[in-house]
Parts: C-alpha cells; sequence; structure tokens
C-alpha cells in the first residue's frame, strides 16, 4: 500500500475527525422542503438579505460562485455582488465540498456592518444542505465549521441565518447567477491553467482601459457575444449571426466567417497554435513547459482583432 501511494500529496489529504461540531453547538436553521413553499417564498423576500451559491465542475476543474443581494434598506444595497473561486482539480474535489466552501465564503464575506437583518442562503445541493443540518463524520468538516463559524458572527450582531434547498422546479435569479459565476470560474481556469499568477498584471499592464476590458471579457467569456448574452437572458438565441454555430469567443476568434478579413493578421502570429485559445488570451495550457510565460505580442494582435470587428464595444462603454 505504501508503494501504491507514494506519490500521493500528504498535505492534500482531509482529516475527518469523528465529528464536525460538539453536540451541545447550536446547529444553523435550515429549510429542506420537497414542495419548496418556504423557499419560493423566501427568495421573493426583497426586505432581507439574500444569497445564492452555485458550484461547477468543467474540463477537470471544480469551481463555485455565489451571487448575493443585498435590500434596498440597507446602505450600499439594492445591487448584486457576484464572485467566483477555483477549487481544484476535478481529481481532487467535488461538487458537494465546493457547494459546502460557496457557502462558508459567501456568508463570510457579508459586509461588517451587517446588524438586525434576516439573512437567506439559497443553495441547489440537497446533500449539503443535509451535511450542515446534522454535522457528522463526513467529508467537508472544514467547510462546514468554516461556515458555522461565519453564521455564528452574523448571529452575534443580531442577524438570523437560514440556509434553504432551493430545488431546480424553484426559478431564481440569484441561483443562476452564481451558477454562472462557478461555470466561469471554472472556464478561465481551463483557459489559463497558470491561475492565479502574476502573468496576469504582465498581460494588463500597458494596455489601454479599452483593451483590458476586451481582453478580460475574451478571458472569462462573459462577452457581448450571443452565446453568453443568450445565458443571461439578453438574447433570444446563441446562435451566430452567420448562421453556421453558436457564438462563443472561439467561434468569434477563429472561425466565424463574418470576420476572415480583419483576422488575418492575428493568425499570421503562428502557424502551429492557430486555433489555441489559451495560446492568443495570454494564458497557460497543460502542455505548456513549467518556465512559459504569455506572449504579449499575440494577445495584442488578438486584441486589435476584436477591436477591428466592433463587436464587443457596446458592453464596455466607459461612464
Amino acid at each position: 500500500m505504501a508503494e501504491a501511494f507514494h506519490d500521493l500529496l500528504l498535505d492534500r489529504l482531509e482529516t475527518i475527525e469523528a465529528f464536525s461540531m460538539a453536540p451541545w453547538e447550536e446547529r444553523m436553521h435550515t429549510e429542506v422542503d420537497d414542495d419548496a413553499a418556504e423557499a419560493s417564498e423566501a427568495i421573493q423576500s426583497g426586505w432581507a438579505v439574500r444569497i445564492a451559491t452555485g458550484s461547477s465542475a468543467r474540463n477537470g476543474v471544480v469551481g463555485y460562485g455565489m451571487a448575493t443581494t443585498l435590500p434596498v434598506s440597507f446602505r450600499g444595497g439594492s445591487g448584486v455582488m457576484k464572485a467566483s473561486r477555483t477549487l481544484a482539480l476535478r481529481t481532487e474535489q467535488n461538487l458537494y465540498v465546493a457547494e459546502l466552501a460557496a457557502l462558508a465564503e459567501a456568508v463570510k464575506s457579508l459586509p461588517q456592518r451587517l446588524e438586525y437583518r434576516a439573512i437567506h442562503v439559497f443553495t441547489r445541493n440537497k446533500a449539503a444542505v443535509l451535511a450542515i443540518r446534522n454535522p457528522r463524520q463526513q467529508s467537508g468538516q472544514r467547510e462546514i465549521r468554516q461556515l458555522y463559524a461565519g453564521v455564528q458572527a452574523l448571529q452575534r450582531k443580531g442577524n438570523r441565518v437560514t440556509l434553504f434547498w432551493l430545488p431546480s422546479a424553484v426559478e431564481s435569479d440569484p441561483s443562476k447567477g452564481a451558477k454562472a459565476a462557478a461555470k466561469e470560474r471554472a472556464y478561465s481556469k481551463k483557459i489559463d491553467v497558470a491561475l492565479p499568477g502574476k502573468h496576469t498584471r504582465e498581460l494588463y499592464d500597458g494596455l489601454s482601459w479599452k483593451e483590458a476590458s476586451i481582453l478580460a471579457q475574451l478571458r472569462t467569456r462573459m462577452a457581448r457575444l450571443n452565446w453568453y448574452l443568450h445565458q443571461i437572458g439578453a438574447a433570444t438565441s446563441a446562435q451566430c449571426a452567420c448562421g453556421h454555430a453558436a457564438e462563443t469567443v472561439e467561434h468569434f476568434l477563429f472561425r466565424c466567417a463574418q470576420w476572415t478579413e480583419q483576422r488575418t493578421r492575428m493568425l499570421q502570429q503562428t502557424e502551429s497554435r492557430r486555433g489555441n485559445l489559451s495560446y492568443f488570451l495570454g494564458g497557460k495550457s497543460a502542455s505548456d513547459a513549467d518556465d512559459w510565460s504569455p506572449c504579449i505580442d499575440v494577445v495584442k494582435e488578438t486584441i486589435k482583432f476584436a477591436m477591428s470587428t466592433e463587436r464587443l464595444d457596446a458592453q464596455i462603454s466607459q461612464q
């Protein structure tokens, strides 16, 4: 057995204790009704702080996202705050633990001055809610303890925190936003396995505000292209105007016949790596060497191409 696991990184192993919490510690208030009556009503409660989380596993990477809506009555409220993180490779982590991590971070990230508020937290992962309701000798103990620490800090300020399981049948804009954020984080990691890294500063230093906005759109996929616009309900179809495929970042950069002339100079930068999204957007692919660094000249030509089409301009008019 020692021979079989000799390459295993011990610091990446999870230690599962006999119990996550002491038996006398108060458990978090949860709602796991199958008819989702309570959750359906709570998701519409504009007077409460509402948090939705989501996790995603794509391209061998697990990530999570969260969307927080503060009530208008809270100073600086009424907007939706979104965040996302890359957790680990799919071989090292799963969606259940990712959801627990998302819940813990979402609660911890709430404004410090939040007092005497109702805080409604929503997740579509029923297993995570059940584990939080009754912590046992199971995986995810660290994340559960972190969540409870955050909840207890909120309770000391007079806040009431409730965790709701949100069945897929219940529509929720915050939940959609959290899921989208999780997917985009996993996508960014696919484009650039070196994230997070110091090279991102090298990529953006020297770019104008507009150029940096273009590059950020392409690297996160949250761009004014029909595929993304359709995901958020801002376009009726993901189809490209050329009629041949969905208007994804890959289609826009390399295949759409509308921009054949404009992309000529960009494609002239390489013969062997044409179509390699990571290379053209300054990311490290899994096959790149350890001493890799982004090719800034190629990235700049990619930005020039995108700007020449004016396809992304409407989304980045500076305030």
